[in-house]
């Protein structure tokens, strides 16, 4: 059979486990209403938010600034070129977070650009998850009023809400961030961490023969792993988007670049599948693989989250350097600004090293 009719073969074969369909359907679904539970509550919903103690040192060069200053929070700070003093109330715990407003704060704003914030804690939680999201959406608005009056579409910016349109902003290369760029950011990281799940149906294979039954076909190794991973990722990359375009609907939330979400979407489950393959080869036990598959998967979350620039300031700079080996990292930060290149040809590469490993003399692994 060739790769076509192999991949049809190993679809028939997943769609007979309803089990299978089930979860790769529910995960989708519980990311998008947990997300939608947290940023559309009432008031006694984000309740929380005014007790939390709040720090800002300003950097920036003019004024904008001011915009997300009169985001919620129980108190609040305002340092003036003074970091250090602010970082002595977080030391102090007087501050649950403090934010630094970078110079080019308001210089970035005027481009239609989406600055960058960065935000110094004790510790991670979620309790300033709220205040981070109401301060995210002032600056997406404030960003959309202007361009909007800037490019003369509109003539005040009362227009914009008066009418109830729902506008979409598209700007190549900038940073585009909202409700639906973390609700991706979740099932990415939700696909890469069920990689543990298909290390486990891949070791199943291997007891029930069906890699050997494939293999005593003319067919190479290359090809039949390809057959097994391009039908998971169909199930991966059809039931994410799928159930991710029919949440928007129930949500309202607006999908900003859809290309790029679903390219990274194939992109997060190719190495999930190719992980998979590659911790198949090294283990021989179910389990152990499993776990250590679900360990890496953590493992290269944390470090490209400690990659992502202003977040985590006082870790060893070879962490934060190695954070830019993961995958996440390139991928987050396509979604983060909306860019393709080199993103993708990065994240590629990484995946046809781990297919590669996968792949290399498969009947070793089938006799194992």
């Amino acid at each position: 059979m060739n790769l076509i009719q192999l991949i049809v073969v190993n679809i028939k074969r997943m769609l007979k486990d309803p089990a299978k369909v089930g979860i790769m359907l529910v995960t989708p679904i519980a990311v998008i209403f947990f997300v939608h539970f947290l940023e559309s509550g009432d008031t006694n919903t984000f309740s929380g938010m005014s007790n939390v103690n709040v720090a800002y040192n300003i950097e920036d060069r003019g004024s904008l600034w001011e915009t997300i200053y009169d985001s919620p929070s129980k108190s609040q700070w305002i340092f003036q070129h003074e970091k250090e003093k602010a970082l002595e109330l977080l030391e102090n715990n007087e501050v649950a977070v403090v934010y630094n407003i970078p110079a080019d704060f308001s210089k970035k704003i005027n481009n239609y650009e989406k600055p960058i914030i960065e935000s110094y804690k004790r510790e991670e939680g979620n309790i300033t998850i709220p205040l981070e999201m109401e301060i995210n959406n002032k600056i997406n608005e404030f960003i959309k009023e202007k361009l909007l009056l800037d490019k003369g579409i509109i003539s005040d910016k009362e227009d914009l809400y008066i009418s109830q349109t729902k506008t979409i902003l598209e700007k190549n290369k900038k940073a585009v961030t909202g409700d639906m760029n973390l609700v991706t950011m979740m099932l990415i990281y939700f696909i890469i961490l069920g990689s543990s799940s298909i290390v486990t149906e891949l070791m199943d294979f291997r007891k029930k023969n069906i890699i050997s039954r494939a293999i005593t076909t003319p067919n190479k190794s290359g090809v039949i792993l390809g057959s097994l991973g391009l039908s998971l990722l169909f199930f991966q990359v059809i039931g994410n988007i799928l159930i991710a375009l029919i949440g928007t609907k129930f949500t309202g939330y607006s999908i900003v670049n859809f290309p790029i979400i679903t390219i990274n979407i194939v992109l997060a489950s190719l190495f999930s599948i190719t992980l998979s393959l590659a911790m198949t080869r090294l283990f021989k036990n179910e389990h152990s693989a499993s776990l250590v598959t679900s360990l890496f998967s953590i493992l290269t979350l944390l470090l490209a989250m400690f990659a992502q620039g202003g977040m985590y300031q006082n870790l060893p700079k070879f962490i934060i350097n190695l954070g830019k080996f993961t995958p996440q990292y390139w991928i987050f930060d396509s979604l983060e600004k909306s860019i393709l290149f080199p993103n993708v040809f990065i994240v590629l590469l990484i995946i046809l090293a781990l297919f590669t490993a996968g792949s290399y003399r498969l009947k070793d692994l089938v006799k194992k």
